[in-house]
């Protein structure tokens, strides 16, 4: 027993000792990850309190790196909430465009009647036509697949399979008994 509370007592010592010296040799405090995502509750903060262009220029400035760590849920959650912000600021081409990024990210977005604006729905709807694209570029392969699947399927099962034989012998039956 002394040896697994050693065990995890060195894996502790171990592993704050790591992350110490991460903390005080980075030139950052938090990963970029952890930075946007502060952004984006300080962004929603600023979009509620009405002071857009602080809650654009949170938002954008995640987006715009090219070495952003974000995963494409947050991006669309990124770039939805700065539709908002110019949907509310009054911009509607920007809010366009912040839209069409938010489906080139993610083409299956579904609208939220109760939390998306009218005017963020309209914009939603005419701008999918255009990346409906994407979900046919996924059938035509699948399909073609399941054609040749079955398409050999059939002719195994019209042939009746070989003429010759199909494995080892059979297995002798049991003794009669007398």
């Amino acid at each position: 027993m002394d040896w697994l509370r050693f065990t995890y007592t060195f894996l502790i010592i171990l592993f704050l000792c790591i992350w110490g010296n991460k903390q005080l040799f980075a030139q950052e405090a938090l990963p970029d990850s952890i930075t946007c995502q502060i952004n984006f509750f300080e962004a929603q903060d600023a979009y509620e309190q009405g002071n857009f262009p602080r809650a654009e220029r949170l938002l954008m400035n995640c987006l715009e790196e090219e070495d952003s760590q974000l995963s494409r849920l947050q991006r669309t959650d990124f770039y939805r909430l700065l539709a908002f912000t110019y949907i509310a600021w009054d911009y509607p081409d920007k809010a366009e465009e912040a839209v069409r990024d938010m489906l080139r990210n993610s083409p299956f977005y579904r609208i939220n009647p109760e939390e998306d604006p009218e005017v963020f729905q309209v914009y939603v709807n005419k701008h999918r036509s255009k990346f409906r694209i994407t979900r046919k570029r996924y059938f035509w392969p699948i399909a073609a697949g399941a054609a040749g699947v079955a398409a050999i399927l059939v002719a195994s099962l019209v042939s009746g399979g070989s003429d010759g034989p199909v494995g080892p012998e059979p297995l002798p039956g049991p003794p009669v008994l007398p």
